[in-house]
């Protein structure tokens, strides 16, 4: 986060391409590779909807999204 560049990445049309099947498998590979827990994803997934281009209304929502989810327990 020292220089705070977002890499602009289209998950959603890699998922449509087939390129991988789910989403999850993406965020489970990032975290494996870079040592993150449920926190450290969910600071990757935060960071990305900050970074995007989403109306204020839509990365709220989000927001608020991925952070009941990340308060969801695990199975």
């Amino acid at each position: 986060m020292k220089h705070k560049i977002a890499l602009d990445i289209c998950l959603t049309s890699s998922v449509a391409l087939r390129v991988v099947p789910d989403l999850y498998n993406e965020y489970a590979i990032a975290a494996g590779l870079l040592d993150l827990d449920t926190h450290g994803v969910m600071g990757l997934a935060l960071t990305a909807v900050d970074a995007s281009f989403a109306s204020p209304e839509t990365k709220a929502a989000l927001r608020t999204e991925i952070s009941s989810y990340a308060a969801t327990p695990a199975p």
